[in-house]
């Protein structure tokens, strides 16, 4: 339980803190600092999360194999492949083909495009490193890595945004979050023993292509949601006015916090699921019945805090009060997601990726359609992401259940 509760706070710490280094931007400098913080984070996200969503769920998982940790092997070079060419792609769209920086900060644009691959490469190893510790049941260590990394980071930031500029404080955060993870990422590597000729089997250009595509697929679901919350950001930061952007900047990011906790435990719970077997059994089916419980009560907890603080918060940012219905309903959005978090645990348990990168359609084309059909404003922005994960939860519940699979 000890484990549970450290890697629970140092889950937290990872939500947290950017949280409060992005408060420390909006008002040290100016709502737009902040907004294109967190558009570094969700283009950051979107960029690796062919590696991450790709390599999460299938290490987690490792222990459905004969060779878990040559598995585990396999799927981190196949991670760092498909990282490697991500960058490689944004680094010659917005060299060639961008017409104009990303960002509305008044920085060179090549900071914007390092900040990215610095988080999006940190973001990679730390993603690899915490699902490894989770799977060997090493709880402590991820919880103690991420909180220690990300404190450092997050004070790293605001001693050089005293001293400089809004630029010196964004890469002192991003440089410190890279060298972090790095950290991290070499330690997760001391826990793996590879069996004789395991890793040559594991790393065959055969199995390492195979491996590609097996971490395509189970990376689709993740990749169309968070793409999908960047062109979000996008959109929002491009259509509303500074103060509406800041609001739902701070929403998604709160958002973000409402869903770290079931996010977490399926490193936990997916695990227990695998060992557990399919529905039908006693304990499989207690187990279901407790993580459906647990994360529906998570998920009105965060909404009932979030009416409380979102008036306080929109207060402390020096945003309108007026964008608080806005910001609660982005709140709901946490709610749903973090009741959809068990059934994708459940489907990641069962191997059947495929199922969740439909799941990831249904989500893109009801939030997309909502997007283009309401007018245009916070409170729409807000309520096409609550409709994306309605019509996706929707798809969950009528969906058969795993014995017809």
């Amino acid at each position: 339980m000890k484990g549970k509760i450290i890697l629970v706070v140092g889950a937290g710490s990872s939500k947290l803190i950017p949280i409060l280094f992005g408060l420390y931007l909006a008002r040290q400098f100016d709502g737009d600092a902040l907004v294109s913080f967190v558009l570094v984070l969700a283009y950051g996200a979107a960029l690796s999360a062919f590696s991450n969503l790709g390599a999460s769920p299938r290490i987690v998982r490792a222990g459905a194999y004969s060779d878990p940790d040559g598995f585990i092997t396999e799927v981190t070079v196949v991670s760092f492949l498909l990282a490697g060419f991500a960058l490689l792609l944004s680094i010659i769209y917005w060299l060639l083909a961008a017409g104009v920086p990303f960002l509305t900060l008044e920085i060179a644009p090549y900071y914007a495009q390092a900040w990215v691959a610095l988080y999006s490469l940190g973001l990679v190893m730390f993603t690899l490193a915490q699902a490894t510790f989770n799977m060997k049941g090493n709880y402590c260590a991820t919880g103690v890595y991420a909180l220690i990394l990300h404190a450092v980071a997050g004070v790293a930031g605001i001693i050089a945004g005293e001293v400089g500029e809004v630029g010196l404080a964004v890469s002192c955060y991003f440089i410190t979050y890279f060298a972090g993870n790095l950290i991290f990422f070499v330690a997760s590597r001391r826990c793996l023993v590879l069996r004789g000729r395991s890793s040559a089997e594991w790393l065959s250009i055969a199995r390492l292509w195979s491996g590609v595509g097996g971490a395509l697929s189970a990376s689709l679901f993740g990749v169309i949601t968070l793409a999908g919350l960047y062109l979000f950001v996008h959109s929002v930061q491009r259509e509303l006015s500074t103060s509406d952007a800041a609001t739902f900047a701070l929403g998604l990011q709160l958002f973000q916090a409402g869903v770290f906790l079931p996010s977490v435990l399926g490193g936990i719970v997916v695990p227990r699921m695998v060992a557990a077997g399919g529905f039908g059994k006693g304990d499989a089916d207690a187990l279901h019945r407790r993580t459906r419980a647990l994360y529906i009560g998570i998920g009105l907890a965060w909404l009932f805090v979030s009416l409380f603080l979102a008036r306080p918060l929109l207060a402390l940012y020096s945003l309108d009060a007026a964008g608080a219905a806005g910001f609660v309903l982005i709140q709901v959005a946490a709610a749903l997601a973090g009741l959809q978090a068990y059934f994708v645990q459940r489907l990641v348990a069962l191997g059947r990726f495929n199922l969740l990168a439909v799941a990831s359609l249904v989500w893109a084309l009801a939030g997309y359609a909502t997007l283009l059909l309401v007018p245009t404003s916070l409170f729409g922005a807000a309520l096409a992401l609550v409709m994306a994960y309605v019509a996706c939860l929707f798809f969950y519940l009528v969906y058969p259940q795993e014995s017809r699979l």
